[in-house]
């Protein structure tokens, strides 16, 4: 394969690599040997006409006739070296899937398993056959192939966190899976389907753990914001209450408690209206028939003034009570004078 000329656009660079793509990259040193090699029977000189014939015509090219052909050329040489490539690649890739340790695992049956191995775990997270794959069968290949290398180095992850008490060997299906995620080992879809399907939890106690440590936060963080709340409320409540307890009292100060009536000014409105009542409309206490109550809220109605029958027997049954012994015979004048 050639090498790219030097960039400093130097004919004879440009013109080596031309030919050299051609007609191969030792073609200087096969065309000075050929004449030196000696002709004997069934020996063929190598040819190198064409090749002396291309750089002698690369030779007679203008600058940009060769700059052109050169760039043309260079295109070629880098499609045909990624081509190569590709090729050398894909060619790794079948031989790689021909290894009996890359055989795909069988998922649908590991799935029943209760416990899988270490090795065992490790080979099906990687999509492999666990009967092929193992620490002895892969070691064989550790040289060479690119599979058996990964798998090797995913077991020993797996190995440091048995002997760090991170996982167990024997291990449960959905706790090795659990540690491969958290690793950021890639676990096969299918696998992970069938694993579930047989109802395996898919975690360990340390996801456990994070999991309800991450729940209890949360709650012990909605508990933190509903006492700020509580306690804000209860300032504000606390406030509202100074507030109402401040105009209460300010009002009691403007508005003065109502006086209470002074017994005398009862007692003697009393005497007034038992008094009126006997001169003016001949009521006479204790009687059992007397229109004289009747008569009072008769004239009180024309006047306006809304009174029950009740309230004047009352009233005057209180006045009664303040009417001295003799008041008959004061009311007929024959009382002393």
């Amino acid at each position: 394969m050639p090498s790219f000329p030097d960039p400093d656009n130097n004919r004879a660079d440009k013109i080596d690599f031309i030919v050299a793509h051609r007609h191969g990259a030792d073609f200087r040193t096969t065309a000075s040997i050929a004449p030196l090699m000696p002709r004997r029977p069934g020996l063929q000189r190598p040819d190198t006409t064409a090749a002396s014939a291309l750089e002698q015509e690369l030779s007679a090219m203008p600058d940009e006739q060769l700059e052109a052909e050169y760039q043309k050329v260079r295109l070629a040489s880098a499609q045909a070296k990624e081509e190569r490539l590709k090729q050398e690649a894909e060619k790794r890739e079948r031989e790689e899937a021909r290894l009996p340790i890359n055989r795909p695992g069988d998922f649908a049956y590991w799935a029943k398993s209760p416990y899988w191995t270490i090795e065992e775990a490790v080979a099906l997270v990687l999509g492999r056959e666990p009967k092929y794959a193992n620490r002895k069968s892969v070691q064989i290949y550790s040289q060479v192939s690119p599979g058996a290398q990964l798998y090797l180095r995913t077991l020993e992850l797996a190995d440091r966190n048995v002997s760090w008490k991170q996982l167990t060997n024997p291990t449960a299906p959905g706790a090795f899976l659990a540690w491969a995620k958290r690793c950021g080992i890639g676990i096969p879809a299918d696998l992970e389907a069938e694993v579930a399907k047989y109802d395996h939890y898919i975690g360990d106690w340390r996801t456990l753990y994070e999991s309800t440590k991450a729940k209890l936060d949360e709650a012990l963080e909605r508990e933190r914001q509903l006492a700020e709340l509580t306690k804000t409320v209860k300032g504000q409540f606390d406030a509202l209450q100074a507030q109402v307890q401040a105009t209460v009292a300010q009002f009691s100060q403007r508005q003065p408690a109502p006086k209470e009536p002074d017994p005398r000014e009862i007692t003697s409105l009393r005497k007034l209206c038992i008094g009126m009542a006997i001169r003016g409309y001949r009521f006479s206490p204790g009687e059992s028939r007397n229109s004289a109550t009747s008569d009072i809220v008769g004239d009180l109605d024309l006047l306006g003034i809304s009174v029950s029958a009740d309230t004047v027997r009352k009233h005057l049954a209180a006045g009664a009570e303040l009417l001295p012994q003799d008041w008959k015979a004061r009311r007929d004048g024959t009382g002393t004078e």
